[in-house]
């Protein structure tokens, strides 16, 4: 099939999904999630595809959800509906649920749902440039994570949760965001010789170590989600979102009142 905001390739038992939405940073919108899904789907069902590298064109993984691009410019972020904050989520359910390696590629930036989504990826290569963030606290939007506080820790990740400052690539290897970090012109070659390191092992036993390994901490999935949904559709009833919502569109920073 085509996509329009998603390339894909395959070279031998390794596909490549790479966000293509270069001059947005590869935010993400609705149609944009869609693709990356049905490319997930595609390569759950073929046999032949051993390992999946998932990256970002340009010089972003992902600069989070395309607040901006949804459309008619929203005056106030409600019209967007809570729901849509926590659209990335089958992309996250992707990555989990397929039974082959996922390796997630950072050129660059990765904040917000971008940050989130490499979270669940199995590995994680960074090129020195990339950049992490949880980045909706900046916006006034709600911000967990399920996963940061289980890779770094709880102080650290309540630390990157309430402030949703930036790290760069050295720290975030530091903490175990990140699997490795290498100098931006060998980010490809190493990520591939990695997929194909990969691609070459016990498919089958590696999938099912997998998903023992996702049960082992997702045990009441359900009711971390709905948690986040609960907490998220609260902060989507606050003054504060509007002003933060409203401050991105229009490039300044927010005056939040703390309501």
């Amino acid at each position: 099939m085509s996509y329009k905001n998603v390339l894909f390739e395959r070279e031998d038992s390794i596909a490549t999904i790479t966000l293509n939405r270069p001059e947005k940073l590869n935010a993400l919108n609705f149609e944009l999630i869609e693709e990356v899904v049905q490319a997930f789907e595609k390569c759950h069902n073929d046999d032949e595809i051993r390992a999946v590298v998932l990256t970002g064109a340009g010089r972003a993984f992902s600069a989070g959800d395309d607040v901006s691009g949804m459309g008619e410019r929203p005056p106030v972020p409600r019209r967007l509906g809570w729901e849509r904050l926590g659209a990335f989520f089958p992309i996250c359910k992707a990555v989990k649920d397929i039974p082959k390696p996922v390796i997630a590629v950072i050129p660059g930036i990765a904040y917000g749902a971008g940050f989130e989504i490499c979270l669940w990826c199995d590995f994680r290569i960074a090129s020195e440039r990339a950049r992490f963030a949880t980045a909706y606290i900046k916006r006034g939007i709600f911000a967990g994570s399920i996963l940061l506080p289980w890779i770094v820790g709880f102080n650290r990740a309540r630390e990157m949760v309430l402030t949703g400052e930036p790290i760069d690539a050295q720290e975030a290897l530091r903490i175990g965001i990140v699997n490795k970090v290498v100098p931006h012109d060998e980010l490809q070659s190493t990520a591939m010789e990695f997929a194909r390191k990969l691609a070459s092992g016990p498919t089958k036993t590696i999938g099912y170590s997998k998903t023992y390994l996702w049960q082992t901490i997702l045990v009441n999935e359900m009711t971390l989600t709905d948690l986040a949904m609960y907490w998220l559709k609260l902060s989507m009833e606050t003054e504060d979102i509007e002003e933060g919502v409203q401050a991105f569109l229009e490039k300044r920073e927010p005056a939040f009142r703390g309501r």
